[in-house]
């Protein structure tokens, strides 16, 4: 593993991992399945995302910090996207670009930021691309996305198979913007 000192993390050497290890971390295992029928985990998104009141930040720090990794293969595919209102600035920039999701083509192809216009859905293409890696975030290997052209990283962590909770953190945001991705 190799240590980013601009921002203290860890990155995980892919190459390194075996065929039983593809996608997974140094410090943990992940099997999916095992995750499916957790109802506790989609029972507190649900409310903490159908909150009538913004959000506080600690309640979702603490909801994302007790989620499994997921491996960056499970990333793989489109999904759509929605945020936790917490007041955060981002909410409404969301909002007025008509954000609706991501695209992972593959671990080290995606883009981050795709839109509803017209009726169908498309890359908004003013944030570039980005790729998939495994760092250590908040004392546990996750995925993140790190962008080609932005000082922006989102973790990810499983809810279920087809729910995954974010966070996007960057130089330039006013502070960690809390959102989920969820298969189609």
């Amino acid at each position: 593993a190799d240590l980013d000192p601009i921002h203290n993390i860890t990155l995980i050497d892919q190459e390194a991992k075996t065929q039983n290890e593809v996608n997974i971390g140094l410090s943990y295992l992940v099997d999916i399945s095992d995750h499916n029928d957790d109802s506790s985990n989609i029972e507190q998104f649900t409310k903490l995302r159908e909150s009538a009141s913004p959000v506080d930040t600690a309640a979702l720090d603490s909801f994302f910090d007790q989620l499994p990794p997921i491996p960056l293969s499970h990333l793989v595919g489109s999904w759509n996207g929605g945020f936790f209102d917490t007041g955060h600035p981002n909410g409404d920039f969301m909002k007025d670009i008509s954000w609706i999701g991501k695209d992972f083509f593959s671990v080290d192809h995606v883009d981050p930021v795709i839109i509803e216009r017209d009726g169908t859905r498309q890359s908004w293409g003013k944030w570039g691309l980005a790729s998939l890696k495994e760092i250590v975030f908040r004392g546990q290997v996750t995925s993140a996305m790190i962008y080609d052209d932005q000082p922006v990283i989102d973790y990810f962590r499983l809810v279920d198979d087809k729910t995954v909770a974010g966070i996007m953190e960057g130089k330039k945001l006013n502070g960690p913007f809390y959102f989920y991705l969820t298969r189609p």
